[in-house]
Protein backbone atom coordinates (compact mmCIF):
# COMPACT_ATOMS: atom_id res chain seq x y z
CA UNK A 1 0.00 0.00 0.00
CA UNK A 2 2.58 2.61 0.88
CA UNK A 3 6.46 2.95 -0.32
CA UNK A 4 8.55 2.57 2.39
CA UNK A 5 11.17 5.75 2.21
CA UNK A 6 14.39 5.36 2.69
CA UNK A 7 15.83 6.49 6.39
CA UNK A 8 16.51 10.39 5.91
CA UNK A 9 20.21 12.13 7.33
CA UNK A 10 20.18 13.34 10.30
CA UNK A 11 20.75 16.38 9.41
CA UNK A 12 18.31 19.11 10.24
CA UNK A 13 19.00 21.32 7.41
CA UNK A 14 21.19 19.72 4.44
CA UNK A 15 24.12 21.50 3.05
CA UNK A 16 23.81 19.40 -0.29
CA UNK A 17 20.66 18.08 -2.34
CA UNK A 18 20.42 15.48 -0.13
CA UNK A 19 16.97 14.60 1.81
CA UNK A 20 16.58 15.59 5.52
CA UNK A 21 14.12 14.99 7.61
CA UNK A 22 12.40 17.86 9.50
CA UNK A 23 9.91 18.12 12.04
CA UNK A 24 9.49 22.16 12.75
CA UNK A 25 7.60 23.01 15.80
CA UNK A 26 5.45 26.13 15.16
CA UNK A 27 5.54 29.04 17.02
CA UNK A 28 4.67 32.32 17.78
CA UNK A 29 8.11 34.23 17.27
CA UNK A 30 9.79 31.61 14.70
CA UNK A 31 9.94 27.97 14.63
CA UNK A 32 12.51 25.23 15.90
CA UNK A 33 14.00 22.53 13.76
CA UNK A 34 14.48 19.14 15.17
CA UNK A 35 15.89 15.68 13.29
CA UNK A 36 13.14 13.11 14.98
CA UNK A 37 9.54 13.52 16.76
CA UNK A 38 10.58 12.91 19.83
CA UNK A 39 12.89 15.47 20.43
CA UNK A 40 10.41 18.20 18.70
CA UNK A 41 8.03 16.75 21.20
CA UNK A 42 10.01 17.24 24.20
CA UNK A 43 10.86 20.69 23.08
CA UNK A 44 7.61 21.88 22.25
CA UNK A 45 5.47 23.80 24.78
CA UNK A 46 2.05 23.02 25.69
CA UNK A 47 0.03 24.07 22.73
CA UNK A 48 2.78 23.78 20.06
CA UNK A 49 1.95 22.19 16.66
CA UNK A 50 4.35 20.17 14.82
CA UNK A 51 4.72 19.78 11.15
CA UNK A 52 6.86 17.03 9.64
CA UNK A 53 8.57 16.20 6.60
CA UNK A 54 9.02 13.43 4.35
CA UNK A 55 10.57 10.64 6.13
CA UNK A 56 11.05 7.61 8.54
CA UNK A 57 11.27 8.48 12.51
CA UNK A 58 11.80 6.47 15.81
CA UNK A 59 8.98 5.64 18.06
CA UNK A 60 7.49 8.93 20.32
CA UNK A 61 5.56 9.52 23.50
CA UNK A 62 3.47 12.46 24.14
CA UNK A 63 2.77 12.65 27.62
CA UNK A 64 0.42 15.63 29.95
CA UNK A 65 1.25 18.30 27.24
CA UNK A 66 -1.39 19.68 24.14
CA UNK A 67 0.47 18.95 20.91
CA UNK A 68 -0.88 18.44 16.87
CA UNK A 69 1.48 16.71 14.98
CA UNK A 70 0.70 17.16 11.14
CA UNK A 71 2.90 14.87 8.34
CA UNK A 72 3.48 17.79 5.50
CA UNK A 73 0.07 17.52 3.15
CA UNK A 74 1.98 14.23 0.66
CA UNK A 75 4.41 13.70 2.41
CA UNK A 76 4.88 9.97 3.56
CA UNK A 77 5.72 10.15 6.85
CA UNK A 78 6.36 6.90 8.66
CA UNK A 79 6.97 6.00 12.67
CA UNK A 80 8.39 3.01 13.48
CA UNK A 81 7.18 0.85 16.77
CA UNK A 82 4.83 3.11 18.95
CA UNK A 83 3.39 5.79 19.19
CA UNK A 84 2.13 6.46 22.92
CA UNK A 85 -0.49 9.61 24.05
CA UNK A 86 -1.11 9.44 27.80
CA UNK A 87 -1.93 11.52 30.64
CA UNK A 88 -3.60 14.33 29.16
CA UNK A 89 -5.52 16.81 31.59
CA UNK A 90 -9.58 17.88 30.80
CA UNK A 91 -7.80 21.04 28.84
CA UNK A 92 -5.37 19.97 26.93
CA UNK A 93 -5.92 17.97 23.62
CA UNK A 94 -3.17 15.90 21.04
CA UNK A 95 -4.29 15.51 17.69
CA UNK A 96 -2.13 13.10 15.29
CA UNK A 97 -2.67 13.49 11.24
CA UNK A 98 -1.31 11.99 8.57
CA UNK A 99 1.26 9.53 10.01
CA UNK A 100 2.45 5.52 9.01
CA UNK A 101 3.18 3.30 11.92
CA UNK A 102 3.55 -0.14 10.51
CA UNK A 103 4.67 -2.45 13.16
CA UNK A 104 7.44 -5.23 12.97
CA UNK A 105 7.36 -8.00 11.16
CA UNK A 106 6.43 -10.33 14.21
CA UNK A 107 3.06 -11.71 15.68
CA UNK A 108 3.92 -10.58 18.95
CA UNK A 109 4.73 -6.86 18.15
CA UNK A 110 3.54 -3.99 19.81
CA UNK A 111 0.48 -1.82 19.44
CA UNK A 112 0.86 1.16 16.79
CA UNK A 113 -0.73 3.40 18.63
CA UNK A 114 -1.23 2.96 22.43
CA UNK A 115 -3.94 5.77 24.27
CA UNK A 116 -3.52 5.73 28.05
CA UNK A 117 -5.33 8.04 30.67
CA UNK A 118 -6.21 10.92 28.76
CA UNK A 119 -8.95 12.58 30.57
CA UNK A 120 -8.27 15.29 27.27
CA UNK A 121 -9.53 14.56 23.77
CA UNK A 122 -7.30 12.52 21.59
CA UNK A 123 -7.76 12.62 17.40
CA UNK A 124 -6.02 10.42 14.56
CA UNK A 125 -6.40 11.58 11.42
CA UNK A 126 -5.83 10.30 7.88
CA UNK A 127 -3.28 7.56 9.98
CA UNK A 128 -2.75 4.14 8.50
CA UNK A 129 -2.00 2.17 11.92
CA UNK A 130 -0.72 -1.39 12.31
CA UNK A 131 0.22 -3.88 10.11
CA UNK A 132 -1.74 -5.52 7.03
CA UNK A 133 0.91 -8.35 5.20
CA UNK A 134 -0.38 -11.98 6.03
CA UNK A 135 3.28 -12.80 6.15
CA UNK A 136 4.69 -10.48 8.02
CA UNK A 137 3.95 -13.09 11.21
CA UNK A 138 5.49 -15.87 9.35
CA UNK A 139 9.34 -15.70 10.80
CA UNK A 140 8.63 -18.90 13.03
CA UNK A 141 7.74 -19.45 16.40
CA UNK A 142 9.92 -22.62 17.63
CA UNK A 143 7.37 -24.90 19.39
CA UNK A 144 9.57 -26.08 21.70
CA UNK A 145 9.50 -22.90 23.71
CA UNK A 146 5.18 -23.34 23.78
CA UNK A 147 2.95 -22.08 22.06
CA UNK A 148 3.55 -18.20 20.36
CA UNK A 149 1.56 -15.43 22.45
CA UNK A 150 -0.94 -13.83 20.82
CA UNK A 151 -0.29 -10.49 18.57
CA UNK A 152 -1.36 -7.46 19.89
CA UNK A 153 -4.11 -4.74 18.60
CA UNK A 154 -3.07 -1.84 16.17
CA UNK A 155 -4.49 0.33 18.33
CA UNK A 156 -5.05 -0.24 22.35
CA UNK A 157 -7.02 3.03 24.08
CA UNK A 158 -7.68 2.53 27.60
CA UNK A 159 -9.29 5.05 30.12
CA UNK A 160 -10.10 7.80 27.08
CA UNK A 161 -13.11 9.37 27.13
CA UNK A 162 -13.08 11.82 24.35
CA UNK A 163 -11.26 9.51 21.18
CA UNK A 164 -12.07 9.82 17.67
CA UNK A 165 -10.54 8.63 14.71
CA UNK A 166 -11.37 9.96 11.09
CA UNK A 167 -10.46 8.28 7.90
CA UNK A 168 -7.98 6.31 9.66
CA UNK A 169 -7.17 2.19 8.61
CA UNK A 170 -6.44 -0.09 11.59
CA UNK A 171 -5.19 -3.48 11.09
CA UNK A 172 -4.36 -5.45 13.92
CA UNK A 173 -1.08 -7.58 13.89
CA UNK A 174 -0.64 -11.11 12.41
CA UNK A 175 -0.56 -13.90 14.70
CA UNK A 176 3.22 -15.64 14.78
CA UNK A 177 3.59 -18.57 12.68
CA UNK A 178 4.16 -22.03 14.59
CA UNK A 179 7.65 -23.97 13.66
CA UNK A 180 6.09 -27.27 14.27
CA UNK A 181 8.73 -29.60 12.84
CA UNK A 182 10.10 -30.62 15.62
CA UNK A 183 7.25 -29.66 18.23
CA UNK A 184 3.67 -29.11 18.22
CA UNK A 185 1.72 -26.24 19.18
CA UNK A 186 -1.17 -23.28 17.69
CA UNK A 187 -0.05 -20.60 16.32
CA UNK A 188 -0.63 -17.62 17.40
CA UNK A 189 -3.93 -15.68 17.09
CA UNK A 190 -4.06 -12.20 15.26
CA UNK A 191 -4.58 -9.26 16.74
CA UNK A 192 -7.60 -6.76 17.17
CA UNK A 193 -8.39 -3.71 14.74
CA UNK A 194 -9.13 -1.43 18.06
CA UNK A 195 -9.02 -2.76 21.51
CA UNK A 196 -10.59 -0.04 24.10
CA UNK A 197 -11.42 -0.32 27.59
CA UNK A 198 -13.09 2.32 29.76
CA UNK A 199 -13.19 4.62 26.87
CA UNK A 200 -15.81 6.40 24.60
CA UNK A 201 -14.73 6.06 20.88
CA UNK A 202 -16.38 8.09 17.66
CA UNK A 203 -15.07 6.10 14.47
CA UNK A 204 -15.33 8.44 11.22
CA UNK A 205 -15.26 6.67 7.64
CA UNK A 206 -12.53 4.14 9.55
CA UNK A 207 -11.40 0.86 8.36
CA UNK A 208 -10.65 -2.03 10.90
CA UNK A 209 -9.57 -5.26 10.38
CA UNK A 210 -8.41 -7.63 12.76
CA UNK A 211 -4.83 -9.54 12.15
CA UNK A 212 -4.49 -12.52 10.47
CA UNK A 213 -4.32 -15.96 12.78
CA UNK A 214 -1.15 -17.49 11.92
CA UNK A 215 0.32 -19.80 10.13
CA UNK A 216 1.27 -23.66 10.15
CA UNK A 217 2.61 -27.48 9.04
CA UNK A 218 1.44 -30.03 11.36
CA UNK A 219 -0.62 -28.52 13.88
CA UNK A 220 -3.05 -26.13 14.60
CA UNK A 221 -3.66 -22.30 12.94
CA UNK A 222 -3.89 -19.49 13.50
CA UNK A 223 -7.40 -17.64 15.14
CA UNK A 224 -7.95 -14.02 12.73
CA UNK A 225 -8.24 -11.57 15.30
CA UNK A 226 -11.39 -9.48 16.21
CA UNK A 227 -11.83 -6.08 14.42
CA UNK A 228 -13.19 -4.19 17.16
CA UNK A 229 -12.77 -5.34 20.94
CA UNK A 230 -14.90 -2.98 23.56
CA UNK A 231 -14.98 -3.51 27.57
CA UNK A 232 -16.90 -0.65 29.53
CA UNK A 233 -17.04 1.58 26.64
CA UNK A 234 -19.00 2.87 24.41
CA UNK A 235 -18.48 3.24 20.38
CA UNK A 236 -20.00 5.07 17.66
CA UNK A 237 -19.03 4.60 14.18
CA UNK A 238 -20.23 6.36 11.03
CA UNK A 239 -18.58 5.10 7.44
CA UNK A 240 -16.04 2.89 6.72
CA UNK A 241 -16.13 -0.51 8.17
CA UNK A 242 -15.25 -3.24 11.16
CA UNK A 243 -14.38 -6.79 10.27
CA UNK A 244 -12.27 -9.96 11.81
CA UNK A 245 -9.06 -11.16 10.61
CA UNK A 246 -8.77 -14.36 8.28
CA UNK A 247 -8.17 -17.29 9.87
CA UNK A 248 -4.51 -18.72 9.64
CA UNK A 249 -2.99 -21.09 6.83
CA UNK A 250 -2.22 -24.61 7.42
CA UNK A 251 0.58 -24.69 4.38
CA UNK A 252 0.09 -28.60 4.13
CA UNK A 253 -3.37 -28.30 3.26
CA UNK A 254 -5.65 -28.93 6.20
CA UNK A 255 -8.08 -26.53 7.59
CA UNK A 256 -7.80 -22.88 8.18
CA UNK A 257 -7.55 -21.53 11.71
CA UNK A 258 -11.13 -19.97 12.89
CA UNK A 259 -11.91 -16.10 11.25
CA UNK A 260 -12.57 -13.35 13.59
CA UNK A 261 -15.40 -11.86 15.05
CA UNK A 262 -16.56 -8.58 13.49
CA UNK A 263 -17.12 -7.18 17.10
CA UNK A 264 -16.49 -8.05 20.84
CA UNK A 265 -18.53 -6.27 23.04
CA UNK A 266 -18.06 -7.14 26.67
CA UNK A 267 -21.05 -5.87 29.33
CA UNK A 268 -21.56 -2.69 29.77
CA UNK A 269 -20.13 -2.00 26.40
CA UNK A 270 -22.25 -0.60 23.24
CA UNK A 271 -21.65 -0.27 19.23
CA UNK A 272 -23.80 1.71 17.39
CA UNK A 273 -23.24 1.67 13.57
CA UNK A 274 -24.29 4.08 10.70
CA UNK A 275 -23.63 3.11 7.28
CA UNK A 276 -20.73 1.01 8.88
CA UNK A 277 -20.64 -2.79 8.45
CA UNK A 278 -19.33 -5.13 10.95
CA UNK A 279 -18.78 -8.45 9.35
CA UNK A 280 -16.92 -11.42 10.26
CA UNK A 281 -14.13 -12.69 8.64
CA UNK A 282 -13.79 -13.11 4.89
CA UNK A 283 -12.45 -16.79 5.44
CA UNK A 284 -11.91 -18.87 7.93
CA UNK A 285 -13.30 -22.03 9.42
CA UNK A 286 -15.22 -21.60 11.17
CA UNK A 287 -15.73 -18.12 9.89
CA UNK A 288 -16.47 -16.20 13.48
CA UNK A 289 -19.76 -13.78 13.89
CA UNK A 290 -20.19 -10.36 13.39
CA UNK A 291 -20.93 -9.40 17.05
CA UNK A 292 -20.64 -11.79 19.86
CA UNK A 293 -20.29 -10.72 23.62
CA UNK A 294 -23.10 -9.48 26.28
CA UNK A 295 -22.56 -5.64 25.23
CA UNK A 296 -24.99 -3.88 23.05
CA UNK A 297 -24.89 -3.72 18.90
CA UNK A 298 -27.20 -0.84 17.88
CA UNK A 299 -27.05 -0.45 13.90
CA UNK A 300 -28.58 2.52 12.68
CA UNK A 301 -30.85 3.08 9.30
CA UNK A 302 -29.70 5.77 7.01
CA UNK A 303 -26.38 7.09 5.15
CA UNK A 304 -22.77 8.42 6.37
CA UNK A 305 -22.35 11.61 5.75
CA UNK A 306 -18.68 12.86 5.22
CA UNK A 307 -16.51 16.20 4.83
CA UNK A 308 -13.43 16.73 3.29
CA UNK A 309 -10.92 19.45 3.68
CA UNK A 310 -7.16 19.84 3.33
CA UNK A 311 -5.44 19.24 6.78
CA UNK A 312 -2.96 22.05 6.71
CA UNK A 313 -4.33 25.60 4.96
CA UNK A 314 -3.17 29.18 5.34
CA UNK A 315 -5.61 31.59 7.74
CA UNK A 316 -6.46 34.42 5.62
CA UNK A 317 -7.73 32.15 2.46
CA UNK A 318 -11.31 30.49 2.44
CA UNK A 319 -10.58 26.91 3.35
CA UNK A 320 -12.31 24.67 0.53
CA UNK A 321 -14.64 22.28 2.35
CA UNK A 322 -16.58 19.31 0.45
CA UNK A 323 -19.85 18.17 2.14
CA UNK A 324 -20.53 14.47 0.95
CA UNK A 325 -24.56 13.76 1.58
CA UNK A 326 -27.64 13.09 0.03
CA UNK A 327 -29.80 15.15 -2.71
CA UNK A 328 -31.49 18.23 -0.63
CA UNK A 329 -29.40 18.20 2.47
CA UNK A 330 -29.21 21.73 3.62
CA UNK A 331 -25.94 22.09 5.14
CA UNK A 332 -24.05 23.85 8.10
CA UNK A 333 -20.41 23.83 8.94
CA UNK A 334 -19.75 24.75 12.61
CA UNK A 335 -15.99 25.50 13.11
CA UNK A 336 -14.03 25.83 16.53
CA UNK A 337 -11.04 26.26 17.86
CA UNK A 338 -11.86 24.16 20.92
CA UNK A 339 -12.32 20.11 20.44
CA UNK A 340 -16.09 18.26 22.07
CA UNK A 341 -17.40 15.24 22.20
CA UNK A 342 -20.93 14.61 22.90
CA UNK A 343 -22.93 11.10 21.51
CA UNK A 344 -26.08 12.64 19.71
CA UNK A 345 -27.91 10.15 18.49
CA UNK A 346 -30.78 12.01 17.83
CA UNK A 347 -28.60 14.12 15.10
CA UNK A 348 -26.90 10.43 14.29
CA UNK A 349 -23.36 11.29 15.16
CA UNK A 350 -20.85 12.08 17.71
CA UNK A 351 -20.44 15.89 17.92
CA UNK A 352 -16.61 16.83 17.72
CA UNK A 353 -16.04 20.65 17.92
CA UNK A 354 -17.10 22.90 21.05
CA UNK A 355 -20.32 21.76 22.69
CA UNK A 356 -22.81 23.57 22.57
CA UNK A 357 -22.00 24.64 19.41
CA UNK A 358 -23.46 27.83 17.40
CA UNK A 359 -24.10 27.41 13.51
CA UNK A 360 -24.35 29.96 11.37
CA UNK A 361 -27.45 31.66 11.14
CA UNK A 362 -28.20 30.38 7.68
CA UNK A 363 -27.27 27.53 6.11
CA UNK A 364 -24.05 27.12 3.68
CA UNK A 365 -25.71 25.34 0.55
CA UNK A 366 -28.07 22.48 -0.16
CA UNK A 367 -26.85 19.74 -1.85
CA UNK A 368 -27.55 19.11 -5.73
CA UNK A 369 -27.83 16.50 -7.54
CA UNK A 370 -24.21 15.10 -7.46
CA UNK A 371 -24.53 14.04 -4.09
CA UNK A 372 -22.09 16.95 -3.09
CA UNK A 373 -21.53 20.84 -2.09
CA UNK A 374 -18.26 22.59 -1.84
CA UNK A 375 -18.20 25.55 0.45
CA UNK A 376 -15.13 28.13 0.61
CA UNK A 377 -15.21 28.51 4.58
CA UNK A 378 -13.83 31.33 6.17
CA UNK A 379 -12.00 30.42 9.69
CA UNK A 380 -12.19 31.66 12.49
CA UNK A 381 -9.09 34.52 13.29
CA UNK A 382 -6.18 33.25 15.38
CA UNK A 383 -5.73 34.05 18.43
CA UNK A 384 -3.77 37.64 18.61
CA UNK A 385 -0.05 36.92 18.70
CA UNK A 386 -0.05 33.73 17.76
CA UNK A 387 1.15 31.88 14.69
CA UNK A 388 -1.09 28.73 14.24
CA UNK A 389 -4.14 27.53 15.55
CA UNK A 390 -6.30 23.55 15.32
CA UNK A 391 -9.55 24.33 14.25
CA UNK A 392 -12.18 21.85 13.79
CA UNK A 393 -15.16 21.94 10.87
CA UNK A 394 -18.13 19.37 11.07
CA UNK A 395 -20.83 19.08 8.99
CA UNK A 396 -24.92 19.35 10.04
CA UNK A 397 -27.57 18.94 7.91
CA UNK A 398 -31.02 18.92 7.65
CA UNK A 399 -32.28 16.36 4.81
CA UNK A 400 -35.39 16.11 2.76
CA UNK A 401 -38.10 16.05 2.69
CA UNK A 402 -37.95 18.65 5.58
CA UNK A 403 -35.11 20.60 4.27
CA UNK A 404 -37.61 21.43 1.59
CA UNK A 405 -40.05 22.77 4.43
CA UNK A 406 -37.13 24.69 6.03
CA UNK A 407 -36.05 26.69 3.16
CA UNK A 408 -39.82 27.46 2.05
CA UNK A 409 -40.61 28.96 5.54
CA UNK A 410 -37.35 30.92 5.77
CA UNK A 411 -36.04 29.16 8.70
CA UNK A 412 -32.80 30.28 10.29
CA UNK A 413 -31.18 26.53 11.18
CA UNK A 414 -31.51 23.40 12.23
CA UNK A 415 -33.96 23.52 15.21
CA UNK A 416 -33.09 22.06 18.77
CA UNK A 417 -34.78 18.72 19.75
CA UNK A 418 -37.31 20.30 22.47
CA UNK A 419 -39.12 22.45 19.50
CA UNK A 420 -41.79 20.91 17.75
CA UNK A 421 -40.38 20.73 14.43
CA UNK A 422 -36.80 19.71 15.65
CA UNK A 423 -38.53 16.77 17.26
CA UNK A 424 -39.28 15.36 13.38
CA UNK A 425 -36.53 16.79 11.21
CA UNK A 426 -33.99 14.32 9.65
CA UNK A 427 -30.67 16.13 11.73
CA UNK A 428 -27.38 14.26 10.34
CA UNK A 429 -23.89 15.26 11.80
CA UNK A 430 -21.48 14.74 9.41
CA UNK A 431 -17.59 13.34 9.71
CA UNK A 432 -15.34 16.34 11.28
CA UNK A 433 -11.93 17.31 9.95
CA UNK A 434 -9.24 19.04 11.67
CA UNK A 435 -7.25 21.62 10.22
CA UNK A 436 -4.44 23.36 11.38
CA UNK A 437 -4.54 27.49 10.19
CA UNK A 438 -0.87 28.57 10.04
CA UNK A 439 -0.77 32.48 9.89
CA UNK A 440 1.11 33.44 6.06
CA UNK A 441 2.77 36.56 8.29
CA UNK A 442 4.02 34.61 10.99
CA UNK A 443 7.75 32.45 10.19
CA UNK A 444 10.40 32.04 8.71
CA UNK A 445 10.69 33.73 5.38
CA UNK A 446 13.85 33.51 3.77
CA UNK A 447 12.84 34.51 0.69
CA UNK A 448 11.41 38.04 2.09
CA UNK A 449 7.87 37.21 -0.35
CA UNK A 450 6.05 38.13 2.79
CA UNK A 451 4.64 34.80 2.91
CA UNK A 452 5.93 32.01 5.81
CA UNK A 453 7.88 29.49 4.11
CA UNK A 454 6.01 26.69 5.55
CA UNK A 455 3.20 27.66 3.52
CA UNK A 456 5.20 28.11 0.52
CA UNK A 457 6.42 24.76 0.46
CA UNK A 458 2.89 23.50 1.29
CA UNK A 459 1.01 25.70 -1.18
CA UNK A 460 3.78 24.54 -4.08
CA UNK A 461 4.60 28.36 -4.44
CA UNK A 462 8.29 27.03 -3.77
CA UNK A 463 10.19 23.66 -4.38
CA UNK A 464 12.03 21.71 -2.08
CA UNK A 465 13.47 18.82 -3.04
CA UNK A 466 15.08 18.54 0.28
CA UNK A 467 11.92 18.24 2.33
CA UNK A 468 13.33 20.74 4.50
CA UNK A 469 10.19 23.21 4.41
CA UNK A 470 12.76 25.75 3.37
CA UNK A 471 12.31 26.75 -0.55
CA UNK A 472 14.91 26.01 -2.60
CA UNK A 473 15.74 29.70 -4.00
CA UNK A 474 16.60 30.24 -0.58
CA UNK A 475 19.95 28.25 -0.87
CA UNK A 476 21.22 25.47 1.79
Amino acid sequence: MFQIPVRASVLVIALSAAQAQTVEVVRPGGGLSFPDIQQAVDAAADGDSLLVTEGSYGPFTVDAKSLSIFAVPGAHVEVGETVVVKNLAAHQRVVLSGLVVETPATGAARSAVRLIDNEGPVRLQDCWLGQDHWWQGALGWDCSLGSPPDAQPAVVASNCRRLALVDCELFGNPGEWADSYWAFCDAGAGGAGLEVVASDVALYGCTVVGGIGGSTTYSGTGTGGPGVVAADSTIFASGGSVRGGAGGIDWIGGPSGPGGDGAQLSARSELTALDCPVQAAHSGSPPGQAVTGAGRFVPMDGSARTVAAATVAPSDVALQVSYSGVLGDLVWLPTSSMTGHRVLLGLHGVWLTRFPAIPPFLPHGRVGATGGLVVPLDLPRIPAGGSHAMFTVQGLSVGPPFSSIIGALGLPGPLPDRTPLGLWLDRRLASARHVLALDPAQGPDCNANGVSDYLDVILGTSLDTNHDLRPDECGR
